[in-house]
């Protein structure tokens, strides 16, 4: 192994070629660790194409026949600051040099600055060779010594990274190559920046970040504590393999134990959950694992973990990966934000896809027809597997959606979202059926009344609120089911959806009843309608109309807007634009079968004076109940009052 020097009988970059070539280095990589995973995954290419071409060959010309053979093994000279790279792979010679590494300095620069000219230069990692660049912004020069298979002579690229490269003839025992990086000086030790890459640990942290499933071992020459003869403690140094190699996903479901994939999903996701508002323990198994492989349009290995309860619901404020990309087994992203749409945003997982190349950070992605397929592939994966949950695990679905519902529904209720007629299917609404609890609208309408056409709901702070509401009485004696919308978003399902299954939603609160719903109104006599009349005088420009109604059970009032808009929908609208002067139409609906209009009925003939204070009352009571308050509380006050005087 050669250390690494200055390039001799050096080519001279291009002015133009060493702009983009230091663009490359300091722009286009976020993280400077990057390089090795760079390195690695040429590393391991270069060993596909040996073993390939050995099972062409039977002959052990080109190479080993067994796997066990090969290996990338990375090495450390601390006191020259070298860190080493070497595989016993394909190899390369003077051409391959100067095509595969040299592509920017020589043949390639040309077209790489045509191709800048149009794009940005981030999209054109792995097109160039690029990535093998990365290394400078660690190294200072790196030195590449390498033999191909089937020749003799083996040939050392060198490059400073700056000025000029160069390609020479040079020596190495076995077939293979070696990257050789000179590690630059730290300018401020308390940073640490360069000095890391010098210390076993830190490669050994890196490997198993990047590239613990590269599918050929690889080796840190490193110490490690072993007993000698006299059972003492004794540093040994020695080969030890850093990568697991086999990921997960990529082994048969039917091979993985259930305690496999839920310590995966603890070691990957879990990590930062371990110390929550004092409890000992706070590890949740996942509400569904979806291993899974796809290929079709896009070829793909994946598990896939939906949580049981929220990041939220922990004490941290840490960032948690959702799903991790990779590409043949070596890491892309911590984070594809690509993959999931925002209603799914909360699984966990990772998705291996040979298609892609390796690209540095979420900007550099350049194969979104790939990740366009594979969004789709884990988009119905994870559809299908809530409604198993929700019709085979109810239990543990319900606890599911109070963490994750809200964000399902406002999806559900954006129209420029594709899928949102399929994610109405896993909807859960509060019922307000003691017996139901929370159910989906399908299962609601399988419950329906033979005579019933619509969706019935309510909407209120509570489920309890909505339960005490004059207007839910009716519903509740003739045993029909309704709905309870108490935040925002389902608040606005109404209005969005209109309808489920050609079932319409229609409000017990607002409008007139469904004819099964209503009850008799009474006899509608020549007193009765003078009664009406009198408390239409009364209400004069508070109320729109007086009616009586053909729903109320024990309570004496309600106030209803009639087909217009909602009271909500007027207190919306004022809200957004105050100029609006939206009103909602005010009907008082008067329940003659209870005692107290019985009893303004009787005294308004005898008492007409104190049967309006009786009326007005009635009245106020109802605007409390319908949530839209009392205009002139002081007022009121004195009018309850003036009754107790007289």
């Amino acid at each position: 192994m050669s250390e690494s020097s200055a390039p001799k009988h050096s080519i001279p970059f291009e002015t133009a070629t060493k702009k983009l070539l230091q663009m490359m280095i300091h722009s286009v990589y976020t993280k400077k660790e990057i390089f090795l995973r760079e390195l690695i995954s040429n590393a391991s290419d270069a060993i596909d194409k040996r073993y390939g071409t050995a099972l062409e060959h039977p002959d052990g010309s080109y190479g080993p026949l067994t796997r066990e053979s090969y290996a990338i093994r990375l090495s450390l000279n601390k006191d020259k600051r070298l860190l080493s790279v070497s595989d016993n792979g394909i190899g390369m010679n003077a051409e391959d040099l100067k095509k595969y590494l040299g592509t920017i300095a020589f043949s390639g620069s040309g077209e790489f600055r045509e191709n800048a000219a149009e794009k940005d230069a981030a999209e054109l990692i792995g097109h160039f060779g690029i990535g093998f660049y990365s290394l400078f912004m660690v190294a200072d020069r790196v030195s590449v010594v390498s033999r191909k298979a089937g020749e003799n002579q083996a040939y050392i690229f060198q490059s400073d990274g700056d000025e000029a490269y160069s390609i020479s003839p040079g020596t190495r025992k076995t077939v293979g190559t070696d990257v050789i990086l000179h590690i630059r000086e730290e300018k401020d030790v308390e940073k640490d920046t360069y000095d890391r890459y010098l210390r076993p640990y830190t490669l050994y942290k890196l490997v198993k970040e990047y590239s613990d499933y590269v599918r050929w071992p690889i080796l840190l020459y490193m110490p490690t504590l072993a007993p000698d003869e006299k059972g003492e403690p004794s540093e040994k140094w020695g080969w030890e393999q850093l990568n697991s190699m086999t990921p997960l996903w990529k082994r048969s479901a039917g091979e993985v134990k259930d305690e496999e994939y839920e310590a995966f999903f603890h070691e990957q996701f879990g990590k930062k959950l371990d110390v929550h508002a004092g409890k000992k323990e706070t590890f949740r198994k996942p509400l569904k694992v979806l291993p899974g492989h796809a290929d079709g349009k896009v070829r793909m290995d994946y598990i896939l973990y939906i949580p049981s309860v929220s990041w939220n619901s922990f004490d941290t404020n840490d960032d948690h990966p959702g799903i991790q990309l990779y590409s043949a087994g070596v890491k892309i992203m911590d984070v594809c934000e690509k993959l999931l749409p925002e209603e799914f945003a909360f699984v966990k997982g990772v998705a291996d896809c040979p298609d892609l190349p390796l690209n540095i950070s979420r900007e550099t992605v350049q194969s979104e027809g790939v990740l366009k397929s594979m969004r789709e592939v884990l988009t119905r994966r994870i559809q299908r597997a809530l409604e198993d949950a929700m019709k085979n695990d109810r239990e543990r679905y319900e606890k599911f959606w109070e963490d994750f519902g809200k964000t399902i529904l406002v999806e559900a209720l954006d129209e420029d979202n594709p899928h949102h007629e399929k994610l109405r299917d896993i909807v859960l609404f509060e019922s307000g059926s003691e017996e139901i609890r929370k159910t989906s609208l399908e299962e609601y309408i399988s419950r329906m009344k033979p005579e019933q056409k619509a969706i019935y709901y309510a909407k209120g702070k509570s489920r309890e609120e909505i339960a005490k509401l004059p207007e839910i009485e009716r519903p509740k004696a003739l045993g029909v089911e309704y709905l309870c919308f108490v935040d925002q978003a389902e608040s606005l399902v109404p209005e969005i959806m209109e309808s489920y299954r050609d079932h319409p939603f229609i409000s017990l609160t607002d409008g007139e009843p469904e004819p099964f719903l209503r009850k008799n109104a009474g006899t509608s006599d020549a007193d009765t309608e003078e009664f009406l009349a009198f408390m239409k005088e009364t209400l004069k420009g508070d109320a729109d109309d007086v009616i009586a109604s053909n729903r109320l059970e024990s309570h004496p009032v309600i106030l209803s807007s009639g087909d217009g808009i909602t009271f909500a929908m007027e207190e919306g609208l004022r809200k957004m634009n105050p100029e609006l002067h939206a009103k909602a139409k005010k009907v008082l609906e008067v329940n003659l079968e209870h005692p107290a209009v019985r009893k303004i009925k009787e005294i308004r003939k005898t008492e007409p004076a104190k049967a309006e204070k009786y009326a007005r009352i009635l009245f106020n009571q109802a605007r409390l109940i319908a949530g839209i308050g009392i205009e002139d509380p002081s007022a009121y006050t004195d009018l309850v009052l003036s009754l107790w005087t007289e």
